[in-house]
C-alpha cells in the first residue's frame, strides 16, 4: 500500500498514531523497539523503491520522546511533526510573552542532515498538551485551558492512573484562540498572523492547516450536530459562501488569506527560509520572537511582537554582520532601515511581523 501511494506520487508517507503500532499485553504499547523497527523497514523500503518519498510521523508526545523517532538520522523518519510548537505558540500570545518560546527554541538540537521538523500550529485535531511537558508548569497549562474556554473552546481530558484527570487536548479554532474578537478586525488578523509567521520563519517544512488559510473560526455547529469536540475546528464550508468572503474587501477571511499568501511568497522568494538554513534563536525582548536565517547576504532577522504593546528595539549592528550606514529592508513592509552609531533602531507595533534583511 505504501508504494502504491509512492508510486501515485506521493512525496510525504504520513505514519499515523504510529508510537501505538505494536502491541503486545503487559506493557503500556507505546514506543515500542518493535515500532521503530517497522519504521526503519518502511526507510529501507523507500531507500530502494522510492528513494525520494519521505517519511513523516506523527506522535504527539513530550519533545524527547518524538524526536527519537528520527532514529540514528538516516535510518527512520525523515521529518516529525513539531507538537511543542502549537502549545507554545499559543501560550505565548495568551500571555503575551515569548520568553518560554524562545527558551526552548534556542534549546533545540542541530538536526542530521535530511531530518526536519514539520512546524504546524493547527490540524484536524486539537492542540495537543502533552508536548509542553516539562516547560510550563501546571498551573501555567491550567492558565491556558482558563483562557481558551473564555474564547469558546473545549478541552478534552484524559484519566490518570491514580484515578484523577488532566487536560490533554485543547479543542478550538487556533484562529479563535489567538484573536481577541472584541478588537477590531485589522487587529485580529495582526494578532491572527504574529503567530503564523512565527511557524512560517522557523527551520524545516511549515505545515499550513486549511482553515488556519481561510481564516476559520470556531465551528460550535459541528459540535453541536455530532458532539465530537474536535468538529469544533473542521468546519464544513459553503462553497459559494466562501469564495463571498474571500471576495469581501475588509473581511477577516479576505485580509488573513491575503497576508498568507503574501508571506508565503516573500518565503518562496528567499533561501534563508529553505528547510536546511542555518538557524540562530535571539533574545531580544519578552514580548517579541526572534530567530536569524540563512547566511551572508541572504540572512534574514524574523521578529514578531507576540503582544498589544508598541516595543522599541536597539539592536547592534553586529548582529547583522553589518557596518554604520548598512540598509537593512524589511521585506514585508518593504522599508529601509539605516544602521547608525553602531545599531539599529526600530519599533515594532501590535502583532507586528518584520523581516529584515541586508540591502544589496
Amino acid at each position: 500500500m505504501l508504494l502504491f501511494y509512492a508510486a501515485q506520487g506521493a512525496e510525504i508517507i504520513r505514519l499515523d498514531a504510529i508510537a501505538y503500532l505494536w502491541k503486545e499485553i503487559g506493557t503500556s504499547c507505546i514506543h515500542l523497539p518493535e515500532t521503530h523497527k517497522v519504521i526503519q523497514l518502511f526507510k529501507e523500503i523507500f531507500k530502494l523503491a522510492a528513494p525520494e518519498t519521505l517519511i513523516l510521523t506523527e506522535t504527539n508526545v513530550p519533545h524527547e520522546e518524538n524526536i527519537s523517532y528520527f532514529g540514528e538520522g538516516v535510518d527512520e523518519a525523515d521529518m516529525v511533526y513539531n507538537f511543542t510548537l502549537p502549545p507554545l505558540v499559543l501560550y505565548s500570545f495568551l500571555e503575551e510573552d515569548a520568553s518560554k518560546l524562545t527558551e526552548w527554541a534556542a534549546s533545540l538540537e542541530e538536526l542530521e542532515a535530511g531530518n526536519y521538523y514539520f512546524n504546524f500550529l493547527a490540524s484536524h485535531d486539537g492542540v495537543g498538551l502533552r508536548p509542553v511537558e516539562g516547560i510550563l508548569n501546571e498551573n501555567q497549562i491550567e492558565d491556558v485551558v482558563k483562557k481558551v474556554k473564555a474564547k469558546g473552546g473545549l478541552v478534552s481530558y484524559k484519566t490518570n492512573s491514580d484515578g484523577s484527570k488532566s487536560p490533554y487536548e485543547i479543542n478550538v479554532s487556533y484562529v479563535d484562540a489567538v484573536r481577541d474578537q472584541d478588537k477590531k478586525i485589522e487587529s485580529q488578523v495582526k494578532q491572527f498572523m504574529a503567530s503564523q509567521a512565527i511557524m512560517l520563519a522557523l527551520q524545516g517544512v511549515p505545515g499550513i492547516y486549511l482553515h488556519s488559510l481561510l481564516g476559520s473560526g470556531n465551528y460550535e455547529q459541528g459540535v453541536k450536530e455530532t458532539g465530537a469536540k474536535r468538529r469544533i475546528n473542521r468546519e464544513k464550508l459553503d462553497r459559494d459562501r466562501l469564495l463571498s468572503e474571500l471576495n469581501e474587501q475588509g473581511s477577516f477571511r479576505k485580509q488573513v488569506f491575503d497576508s498568507y499568501r503574501e508571506l508565503l511568497k516573500l518565503r518562496q522568494e528567499n533561501k534563508a527560509f529553505a528547510p536546511d538554513s542555518p538557524q540562530k534563536i535571539l533574545d531580544l525582548n519578552q514580548k517579541v520572537f526572534a530567530v536569524q536565517r540563512g547566511e551572508a547576504e541572504q540572512r534574514i532577522t524574523a521578529l514578531s511582537n507576540v503582544s498589544a504593546e508598541t516595543v522599541e528595539l536597539e539592536l547592534k549592528a553586529d548582529l547583522f554582520k553589518a557596518e554604520n550606514g548598512s540598509l537593512l529592508r524589511d521585506i514585508i513592509t518593504e522599508e529601509d532601515y539605516k544602521i547608525e552609531n553602531d545599531s539599529l533602531k526600530l519599533k515594532l507595533t501590535p502583532y507586528q511581523n518584520r523581516w529584515l534583511k541586508a540591502r544589496g
